[in-house]
């Protein structure tokens, strides 16, 4: 190996860890929220969330009712709201 291959790939990883450790600080502070693998600013958790959690459940209603089965549009699909959810 090369001093130059070896060079690049303690960069890459040496990169990897400070990132890690920025990111573990700032979460610590409070000032995001890292769960599984999605980071998000803690406020925008606090508004969003809720209304993220229940246009997913109704998503899966949705998907639950059609069966995935097949290529064609399941018709509980027509019923879907078009409109996007409020804030």
């Amino acid at each position: 190996m090369s001093l130059e291959t070896l060079r690049a790939k303690l960069v890459g990883r040496a990169g990897r860890e400070v990132s890690d450790l920025a990111l573990e600080r700032v979460a610590k502070s409070g000032r995001v929220r890292i769960t599984a693998g999605v980071v998000c600013l803690a406020s925008f958790a606090d508004t969003a969330g809720p209304e993220a959690a229940r246009t997913r459940a109704r998503g899966l209603e949705v998907l639950e009712a059609a069966g995935l089965e097949g290529g064609a549009t399941p018709r509980s699909w027509h019923g879907c709201p078009t409109s996007a959810p409020s804030a």
